[in-house]
């Protein structure tokens, strides 16, 4: 254990008090506002690659982080990609701007165009492809900072298995969802029940254990393409908003939720 003084419990303690403060003095001078000019200045060939929002270039957000990307024809993001792709433990949501392309998720090919979104299920193994003729402009976003600042993202690309995490340990590593599932035995259970109707301890473990094995389930069943022209525009509170990307619509998202909004315009 370390060992602090009188003085370090106090400076520990007043952090929580002055935390409140001091963001909103770091919010003042993160930026808020990326003029359209601008998007594609620090962009490079041929992967055009913009950041928008990112605490790594001096945004105050700590959960997600959205970017641009145009691919050329007949190419791929990433390039270099073959088979696999890569594979992260965040969330993805992904908007086709222009163009028409498809995505490989874990060997599934899904196409889409301009208007459709894309929910990459967590750890899935995706590339996304330009099939078309002109060039895709796609955004995108992630639950990357929030996964970092939490130590518990992996990003793992099919480049460089070296720096593999989980795949390499086995064929069944590679295939899951789920970091580091391995196909494990019959487990033993104890179905006694405690006397009151609760779960005893042994129990309650074992669907900890068994959780990840639903989880893999539910991720793969979770809706992945949601075509642009099947979504609706209903009046709200907030104004005209079709809901994109959302557990309400089977997609298997836990902290992200992508929505469109718009008004009419009104002729006289």
């Amino acid at each position: 254990m370390a060992k602090i003084t009188k003085e370090d419990h106090k400076r520990l303690s007043m952090e929580h008090v002055l935390f409140a403060k001091q963001e909103l003095e770091r919010r003042k001078k993160a930026p808020v506002h990326v003029k359209s000019e601008e998007i594609w200045v620090e962009g490079r060939e041929p992967y055009r690659t913009t950041f928008i929002v990112d605490p790594r270039i001096g945004w105050n957000n700590h959960a997600i982080r959205f970017w641009i990307r145009s691919l050329p024809p007949g190419d791929e993001e990433g390039g270099g990609w073959k088979t696999l792709g890569h594979r992260h433990t965040v969330e993805a949501v992904i908007y086709i701007l222009e163009g028409k392309g498809h995505s490989i998720i874990d060997n599934v090919r899904h196409d889409w165009e301009a208007g459709d979104f894309i929910c990459v299920p967590i750890f899935a193994w995706h590339r996304h492809i330009n099939s078309g003729t002109t060039d895709v402009i796609y955004s995108a976003c992630t639950s990357g900072p929030m996964s970092m600042g939490m130590g518990i993202a992996i990003y793992e690309d099919e480049r460089y298995p070296e720096y593999w995490v989980y795949a390499q340990q086995s064929d069944e590593a590679r295939r899951s969802l789920i970091p580091g599932r391995e196909k494990q035995g019959q487990e033993v259970r104890q179905s006694a029940q405690a006397g009151n109707g609760e779960k005893s301890a042994w129990q309650i473990y074992v669907d900890q254990v068994e959780f990840a094995e639903g989880e893999e389930e539910r991720r793969r069943n979770g809706k992945v393409l949601i075509k642009g022209k099947e979504m609706a525009f209903e009046q709200t509170p907030m104004g005209r908003v079709a809901l994109a990307v959302d557990p309400k619509r089977g997609c298997y998202v836990k902290t992200i939720s992508s929505l469109m909004a718009g008004n009419r315009r009104s002729h006289g």
